[in-house]
């Protein structure tokens, strides 16, 4: 099967569909991106449709093939055009966190904290929020523990 996203004036998916590969395959069976999208014009009407993998995440195809614009993206995600990849939104409350350009997820200026180096366990037992009040404040912060 092949993906494809239907995109907004905001490149925002609003609408999923697949296709047979054999809708896509040119006549020396090579599969094509431009003859996908003939059929979806055809099928569906005027839209700005892109093809994705439904079996690539965080940049990479489970099953070792090349990967289709970082992640299969579910209707209300995003696509950024000048990395060419769909992505989830910004996390509510994150504004300092940056979009990975491969990944396409969100990275916080600091890793999560690696727990206490005297009870290496100790991590297992913390959770952390980020706190965009706090990073703003002391940008050698932002992760607080919520785990009393």
């Amino acid at each position: 099967m092949a993906h494809f996203a239907k995109l907004d004036e905001n490149n925002k998916v609003i609408k999923t569909i697949f296709l047979d590969n054999r809708d896509l395959l040119t006549s020396g069976g090579i599969e094509s991106e431009t003859l996908g999208l003939a059929v979806i014009r055809e099928r569906y009407g005027p839209g700005r449709w892109l093809q994705y993998s439904c079996k690539t995440s965080c940049g990479v195809h489970k099953e070792g093939r090349t990967a289709i614009r970082a992640n299969a993206p579910c209707v209300g995600a995003y696509y950024n055009q000048e990395y060419d990849i769909f992505h989830s939104r910004r996390p509510e409350g994150c504004d300092s966190w940056t979009l990975d350009p491969v990944k396409g997820t969100w990275i916080p200026p600091h890793p999560t904290p690696a727990g206490d180096s005297d009870n290496p366990t100790r991590y297992f037992e913390t959770e952390y929020l980020w706190d965009e009040e706090a990073y703003q404040a002391d940008n050698t912060t932002g992760w607080v523990s919520i785990t009393s």
